[in-house]
């Protein structure tokens, strides 16, 4: 809540800090521990967390008087009798402006969360996710309408929504009318009202889904209690699809032990049976009556006595990963308070009691430490696995930061163990809201590094190595097979594709589990991949993310992403490339005409060029004037003159030779844009252009000519030509991208070169300062520029403008990420590398988390299992049957072989153990044996010199192992066979010359 920000966090909470706080809040130290209340321990570095926030504790009892002064309560420990917990919820839900009340406790490896907004709220907004708008090429004339989209986008509306239209030409009705419901017809189409009494629909039109206020009613805390229910059909969260039916265990268990509060002033004892045999019973007689007056409750058949047994034994302890994940729970629902997103209504039970350790004998005696809660629940053996775990963490963002917390908390690699974290990024600005170890001294500091040192600081004993490297192919010689297989679970918290795909091939060639978590906003999702039992990471792996075609981007926009993402890429051209591409240049023309030009073609080498030329120029006259003239006349080039030679070529009536207009469906004629220094976006992008223009070319600008007025001035000088269309060919499609004068190229070409090497006389590399685009940066303009630039383009083309956010979030490629996803998704992640520390081998015992917190929406299933590769009697790709060898094999089976061993041995042997013939020898891409094409007498040597020979390089002293494949026959009837990838054991010296396998 602090991170995220608001007016006033005020704590009450004057429990004294005990030992065991410490193993589950990362603000209190052993040192606190008996001396000041929780609150006041934990005060200093909340305060830290965001300096513009009033962060500060209650001192004076709570009070009606005390409840006025907020807008929202949260509940999150039992520190006050149930009773006054049901007073404040009655008192804040009865106030004219109701006051948010949430209750969220964590009680052992069980948890809950309940929501009360009041007897009547309005959500505004249900998903939180963006508007979806599309084209529209057909509307028909009946009763209801049928809307039909363009066929280059499926719409992703549901049943129920509303939408509105614009831009309809013929039945422009629709244009006036109020937002109307849709049914789905199929993906392309959809019906709406009654459209038979409208004008005829001529073209164009975009459609886009619009929110509608949504009313939800709460019941009150007691109320709730009771009954939990709406209706008598409905039914609580169902979170686990492992055991259905348990959220309505929970919630009897929950109130036998609200029960037991009440009745002791206290919660039950750890581990004391007695106790929690008494809470089993109130749960028994809760349920039974409950039953006898209709009420909420389990049927006796499926009551469950152990769930509610382990609800009392460790109702005392909080652990990490249960707070972490109530935590992000909580605080995401307090956010809901605003009515964006849907509350919860109105209870969340989730437990983890399949982590327990299996057996009784487990040693669950305290040590007076700070993992004395741990101890109670888990016991000093799984404790000591914790501390003893081998450890590899890639990425130290959001997710890692949050598991960084997470260790030092729970002890992990404080005894024996070791964690190597690494991550190549630096912090900057926009992390801080929801990455909570950095602060603003950070900033431009290693990632990796800075968490690291905080974690430590929490917990001295917490043994970590923090790196900045990348884990990939190019850095094996320092993450080597022998660090591979040291460890003993890896985990992912990084945001690509390719790095995750990297990583899982390492753990299923090591057989290492790889526990992997994700976060896009409020979603969070997490894999367990585990050697030989669950699927790995590439058999079910992200999508890659939306890119848009380059033809789109530069000629036909129809979206505000596409015009953003053509500022980007204007950006990278004008401050990025060409600067680079120029002090490239002047280093050595010969080397750098005779690269580019085998890169591209001679229209693409052109322009190059032609950019070149234009900075060097730019650069001689080394003047900010001429910077600011240069900003012009890049605003004459892409807002009027491209604009214009496109309408000159397609005229806004231009039909194709099928008489089928032009300027149709995702095709949206531009306008032109007069050059207006009283405008602001004009003003911005003439600004924003020249200051970074001036800073690649080193220009030196005195503090008055910094201001708009000066830039503006000098502007509104510029003169420029009138102007004239050429003939010109525009790309239509993504495999055309180059816009070409048609004419003599290869006699431009030659003149543009010796014009470059008069104007390129006396100038060095480091005369240029190529610069990338930074969005954390608000003196550099960066995200001015392409703002300005990007909302300039929309208005050439009729699109909706966007603010800055928006511009800095896609030009950024930034990945959103909250702090409360990240907690709630961490938390889940501890309590998979709990059990994989424990080495649990059944697949049910895992969960695979998929959550939205906007919706809400938890479900945790079972990890799909491990793919069998089996026999096929038809393979597309081989055109014919296909036999596994052996049958029902997983990509996690290997076939070891020792080594040395030349290409003949691999193939007897292969023969003598699998009835097979090799017809090829392949490592990675590297072809080493094919028959028929390859030299007989490669088979005679070792594979270790032939793959040196076909590389051409020598093997690295590291590499220990090789992955050799194989594509083979079987002997009796030459079917083609898929077998497991062999795993040659290529460094191991045998005194004997030869040896067979």
């Amino acid at each position: 809540m602090i991170l995220t920000g608001g007016k006033q966090v005020t704590i009450y909470d004057p429990t004294m800090a005990r030992i065991e706080d410490v193993g589950s809040n990362f603000y209190i130290s052993e040192a606190q521990a008996g001396k000041v209340s929780r609150a006041e321990a934990a005060i200093g570095q909340l305060k830290e967390l965001n300096p513009y926030m009033d962060v500060n504790v209650l001192k004076e009892p709570i009070s009606n008087d005390v409840l006025k002064r907020y807008s929202l309560v949260f509940v999150t420990e039992l520190i006050l009798p149930w009773a006054e917990m049901v007073k404040m919820n009655e008192f804040c839900r009865s106030q004219p402006q109701p006051i948010g009340f949430i209750l969220s406790l964590t009680l052992g490896l069980y948890g809950n969360t309940f929501v009360d907004f009041g007897p009547k709220f309005v959500v505004k907004d249900t998903t939180g996710e963006s508007t979806n708008s599309y084209i529209v090429v057909f509307v028909s004339k009946e009763n209801p309408g049928v809307v039909r989209v363009h066929e280059d986008k499926k719409h992703a509306f549901n049943e129920g929504d509303w939408v509105k239209f614009r831009e309809i030409e013929g039945m422009t009705e629709l244009n006036d009318a109020k937002p109307v419901q849709i049914k789905v017809v199929d993906k392309h189409s959809f019906s709406i009202c009654d459209t038979s009494q409208f004008k005829d629909y001529v073209k164009g039109g975009i459609v886009e889904n619009v929110k509608m206020p949504v009313e939800l009613h709460f019941k009150s805390l007691a109320q709730s209690l009771e009954q939990p229910l709406k209706s008598k059909d409905d039914c609580l969260i169902n979170s686990d699809l492992r055991v259905i039916g348990r959220a309505e265990q929970l919630h009897i268990g929950f109130c036998a032990i609200l029960k037991y509060y009440e009745k002791h002033n206290a919660l039950p004892e750890l581990n004391n049976k007695a106790q929690a045999e008494e809470v089993v019973k109130l749960a028994q007689e809760i349920n039974k009556a409950n039953e006898a007056k209709d009420g909420f409750h389990v049927n006796e058949k499926e009551f469950d006595a152990e769930v509610v047994r382990n609800m009392a034994l460790y109702s005392r302890a909080e652990i990490t990963s249960m707070c972490s994940f109530f935590g992000g729970v909580a605080a995401q629902e307090g956010f809901k308070c605003v009515g964006k997103y849907t509350p919860l209504q109105q209870w969340l039970h989730y437990d983890c009691f399949e982590s327990l350790p299996p057996g009784k004998e487990v040693n669950r005696k305290p040590m007076n430490s700070r993992y004395d809660d741990l101890i109670s629940i888990y016991g000093q053996e799984v404790l000591e696995k914790l501390q003893n775990l081998k450890l590899l963490m890639v990425g130290a963002g959001a997710l890692g930061c949050e598991l960084m917390k997470a260790f030092a908390l729970l002890g992990v690699t404080t005894k024996g163990g070791h964690l190597t974290l690494t991550d190549n990024d630096n912090i900057e600005l926009s992390n801080l809201s929801r990455q909570f170890l950095f602060r603003q001294k950070d900033i431009g500091q290693s990632k990796s590094k800075t968490a690291s040192n905080v974690a430590i600081k929490s917990n001295p004993k917490f043994n970590v190595k923090a790196m900045t490297e990348f884990v990939a192919p190019s850095t094996e010689h320092i993450f080597t097979e022998d660090f591979w297989e040291g460890l003993d679970m890896i985990i992912g918290a990084v945001d690509n594709v390719k790095a995750r795909m990297y990583m899982d091939a390492k753990c299923v060639w090591h057989s290492k589990p790889l526990i992997d978590a994700g976060t896009l906003g409020t979603k969070a999702n997490t894999q367990v991949v585990l050697p030989k039992i669950t699927q790995s990471y590439s058999d079910s792996m992200d999508p890659e993310e939306e890119t848009f075609p380059m033809c789109t981007i530069r000629n036909f926009p129809n979206l505000i992403e596409h015009t953003i993402e053509w500022g980007r890429s204007q950006f990278e051209g004008y401050f990025n490339e060409t600067p680079r591409n120029a002090a490239d240049y002047v280093k050595s023309p010969e080397t750098f005409l005779k690269r580019t030009g085998q890169g591209t073609t001679i229209t693409g080498l052109i322009q190059v060029l032609k950019d070149i030329l234009e900075l060097l120029r730019l650069k001689k006259v080394n003047s900010f004037d001429a910077c600011v003239k240069f900003a012009r006349e890049k605003f004459q080039e892409n807002f009027y003159t491209t604009i214009a030679q496109l309408l000159h070529t397609f005229p806004p009536d231009y039909k194709d030779e099928h008489g089928v207009p032009f300027w149709t469906g995702p095709k949206r004629a531009p306008v032109i844009i007069e050059f207006n220094p009283k405008d602001k976006l004009h003003a911005l992008y003439v600004q924003a252009c020249a200051i970074i223009c001036a800073g690649v070319l080193k220009v030196p600008i005195a503090k008055e000519q910094k201001s708009e007025d000066y830039i503006l001035k000098v502007a509104s000088g510029v003169h420029i030509p009138k102007f004239e269309p050429k003939k010109i060919e525009i790309a239509l499609e993504e495999n055309k991208l180059e816009e070409k004068l048609l004419g003599n190229e290869e006699e431009e070409l030659t003149k543009l070169k010796e014009e470059l090497k008069t104007v390129s006389k006396g100038f060095k590399e480091s005369d240029f300062d190529p610069t990338d685009f930074e969005k954390d940066d608000e003196t550099n303009f960066h995200v001015d520029y392409v703002h300005a630039a990007a909302n300039l383009r929309a208005r050439n083309y009729k699109i909706a403008e966007c603010d800055k956010l928006k511009t800095r979030g896609v030009a950024g490629r930034i990945i959103p990420a909250i702090a409360t996803a990240t907690a709630m998704i961490v938390g889940c992640l501890c309590n998979e590398i709990i059990k994989v520390a424990q080495k649990f081998e059944k697949i049910d015992d895992y969960k695979a988390a998929f959550v939205n917190l906007a919706i809400p929406m938890f479900i945790f299933s079972e990890p799909p299992p491990a793919v069998e590769i089996k026999s096929k009697e038809f393979d597309p790709i081989m055109a014919g049957p296909v036999k596994a060898i052996p049958e029902g094999h997983t990509k996690w089976e290997k076939i070891e072989v020792k080594g040395p061993m030349t290409i003949n041995q691999l193939e007897a042997m292969l023969k003598e153990k699998y009835k097979v013939s090799i017809s090829m020898v392949l490592c990675g891409e590297l072809t080493l044996y094919m028959d028929g094409m390859s030299p007989k007498e490669r088979k005679t040597k070792k594979i270790e010199d032939v793959l040196e020979e076909v590389s051409k390089s020598k093997m690295e002293p590291t590499v220990k192992t090789l992955r050799v494949d194989v594509m083979a026959e079987t002997l009796d009837d030459g079917t083609a066979v898929t077998m497991p990838a062999i795993k040659y054991l290529s460094l191991i010296h045998i005194s004997e010359p030869t040896r067979p396998y």
